[in-house]
């Protein structure tokens, strides 16, 4: 039997996919009963409507892949859509695992196509961890010196 409590939170599902605190507090802020939430929220879960994990996964390999974000941004990022701080710690190292700098090079080639200033600060504020950039900073700055190096010309 459909609620109207349930009903609404499907209109929101129909839009784009939710957390579960999210739905949550966007149902409460429409001043449904506390308890109709928590009913419609366990038959959305039970129904595989409702997979914080499977969002998150989602918007975690977006956040990577599409917008260039390293595992901190990722994990703050998705904190602030409405994932726990632990699904978002799991979820950014579960991103991460199996990738080296290399599988990360075409994210961090299209970060140094856009940096103005020093590639090191800009990758760490992104969100990337040293040793994930550490090796392609080395090179680009190697073939950067040795580019000056070539087009110098001397008295």
């Amino acid at each position: 039997m459909a609620t109207p409590t349930f009903d609404k939170a499907l209109d929101f599902l129909a839009r784009r996919p939710h957390f579960e605190a999210e739905l949550r507090r966007k149902l409460a802020d429409r001043d449904f009963a506390a308890a109709d939430i928590e009913v419609a929220i366990a038959r959305l879960c039970e129904l595989g409507y409702l997979d914080d994990a499977a969002w998150g996964r989602r918007l975690a390999h977006r956040y990577l892949w599409e917008k260039g974000y390293g595992r901190r941004l990722i994990g703050h990022k998705l904190r602030q859509a409405g994932a726990g701080a632990e699904l978002s710690r799991a979820l950014a190292a579960e991103l991460f695992a199996d990738l080296d700098g290399a599988d990360l090079e075409p994210v961090f080639e299209r970060l140094a196509a856009r940096c103005r200033g020093d590639l090191y600060a800009a990758l760490v504020r992104r969100g990337f961890l040293p040793e994930e950039f550490a090796d392609f900073v080395r090179r680009r700055r190697q073939e950067r010196a040795h580019y000056k190096s070539s087009t110098m010309m001397f008295p």
